[in-house]
C-alpha cells in the first residue's frame, strides 16, 4: 500500500494505491469546490441521480457480492424522495 498526493487548484489530493488499484479522497477533491466545508459538496454528488447511476454500474463490473435487489431498493427511495413533496 503506497500512499501519494497530486495538488489540484492548490489543494492536496490524497490517493492510495491497494493491490494495483488507486483510490482517491473525495473529501479532498471536494475541498477545491468548498475549502472550508467539503461535506456538503459530497452530500450533494451523493444525493445525485447521476451518482447512484455510477455507484450502480461500478458495483455490477467489480462486486460480485453486489446485491442488485437491495440497490433497487436504494433507487426506489431516491425516487420517492425526489417526487414527493
Amino acid at each position: 500500500m503506497a500512499n501519494n498526493e497530486v495538488v489540484v487548484k492548490g489543494i492536496g489530493i490524497r490517493f492510495k494505491i491497494i493491490n494495483e488499484k488507486d483510490y482517491i479522497s473525495l473529501t479532498d477533491m471536494a475541498k477545491t469546490k468548498n475549502c472550508k466545508d467539503p461535506r456538503f459538496v459530497v452530500y450533494s454528488w451523493l444525493k445525485s441521480k447521476e451518482t447512484l447511476r455510477f455507484i450502480s454500474i461500478w458495483e455490477k463490473l467489480n462486486n460480485p457480492s453486489f446485491n442488485r435487489v437491495e440497490f433497487d431498493t436504494v433507487k426506489y427511495f431516491y425516487d420517492f424522495a425526489v417526487h414527493s413533496d
